[in-house]
C-alpha cells in the first residue's frame, strides 16, 4: 500500500512538472507575438528597417495590438501560475506523506537512531516566492508583458510618446501581475 500510494503521488508530480513546462512554452510563444508581427510587417513592406528610428513611422494599430496582446497574454500567465502552484502543492503533499512515514519509522526504530535526509516539511516549498524558479519566470513574464503594454499605451496616440499613459499602464500592469501571482499563496 505504501509503494502504491507513493508511486501515485510521484506520477502526479511528474505530470504536474510536464504541465509546468507546457505552460512555460505557451508563455514564451505568446511573448514572441509582437516580434512575429514586426517581422510580418517588415516582410510585407508595411514598415522598413529605417522606421525603427522613430515610433511615429510605425502604424498606430501596431501599438493598439501591443495593448491587446498584453491583455491576452494574461491568460497563459495565469495558467503558468496555476501550473506552478499545483506543482508546489503536490511537493508539499509528498512532504506531508514523507512526514507521516518518518514519524512512524522514527517511532519504530528508536534504538537505531534512524534519520531521514528527505524533506518532510509540509509547508515547504512556498507557493508564493519570487526567489524560486517559478517566481523568477513570473517576474520575467510580467516585466516583458508590462513593457509591451507600456510601449503600446505610450505610442498609441501616434504623435509623440505619452509618458503619463506609459507610466500609468506600467504601474497598473505590474499590480495586476503581482496580484495574480499573490492570489496563489
Amino acid at each position: 500500500m505504501l509503494v502504491a500510494d507513493f508511486q501515485g503521488k510521484y506520477q502526479t508530480l511528474i505530470e504536474a512538472q510536464r504541465e509546468r513546462v507546457s505552460a512555460t512554452r505557451i508563455n514564451f510563444s505568446f511573448l514572441s507575438g509582437p516580434f512575429i508581427v514586426v517581422t510580418a510587417l517588415l516582410t510585407t513592406k508595411v514598415i522598413n528597417v529605417s522606421d525603427f528610428s522613430s515610433a511615429e513611422l510605425f502604424p498606430s494599430h501596431y501599438f493598439l495590438f501591443l495593448i491587446f496582446w498584453s491583455v491576452l497574454t494574461l491568460v497563459p500567465y495565469v495558467h503558468f501560475i496555476e501550473a506552478n502552484a499545483r506543482y508546489l502543492r503536490i511537493i508539499r503533499n509528498i512532504n506531508n506523506f514523507r512526514s507521516y512515514y518518518h514519524t512512524l519509522l522514527t517511532t519504530h526504530f528508536q534504538g537505531v537512531s534512524w534519520t531521514s535526509d528527505l524533506p518532510i516539511d509540509p509547508n515547504s516549498p512556498e507557493t508564493y516566492n519570487y526567489g524560486n524558479w517559478g517566481g523568477i519566470q513570473v517576474i520575467f513574464i510580467a516585466v516583458t508583458n508590462t513593457i509591451f503594454a507600456s510601449i503600446g499605451a505610450g505610442f498609441v496616440s501616434g504623435i509623440k510618446f505619452n509618458w503619463v499613459a506609459a507610466i500609468a499602464v506600467f504601474l497598473l500592469c505590474i499590480l495586476v501581475h503581482h496580484l495574480a501571482f499573490r492570489r496563489k499563496q
